[in-house]
């Protein structure tokens, strides 16, 4: 994938993907609690991340092993997104790339601006047709 391109490169949102546990996690910090969930939601943002080119979405999980899924855009049948009341509330939410098949190809949680994404595939979606 082509890394200068980029039209979208997101990591999940710490505090907006999950305010309970943030906030939790802040209230409990003086009785070593808290930094450890700070600490464990704080690894968990890092290491997933989602990127869009004009041609491919990468999308990674992981941080001592990695978990990568590249897709053409060319090839996404689908892609769904999920968000919760609270979700919508702080603008967050699950997004889920299908290729074939009834299950997701890859899986994302925790994105801001969901559609944004929804709506970058579609509209390279169009263009990359249009030049074919």
């Amino acid at each position: 994938m082509d890394e200068t391109n980029l039209l979208l490169d997101e990591h999940p949102k710490m505090f907006r993907a999950n305010p309970l546990v943030f906030l939790l996690g802040v209230i409990t910090i003086p009785i070593v609690v808290g930094i450890v969930i700070l600490i464990a939601m704080w690894l968990r943002s890092i290491g997933e991340r989602i990127a869009i080119s004009e041609h491919a979405m990468l999308i990674e999980k992981g941080i001592l092993n990695k978990n990568s899924t590249e897709v053409s855009l060319t090839s996404v049948r689908t892609v769904r997104v999920d968000q919760s009341f609270a979700d919508r509330i702080f603008n967050v939410g699950r997004v889920d790339i299908y290729t074939a098949g009834d299950s997701p190809e890859a899986t994302i949680s925790g994105i801001a601006e969901p559609n944004r994404v929804r709506d970058l595939v579609r509209r390279h979606q169009s263009s990359l047709q249009q030049v074919q």
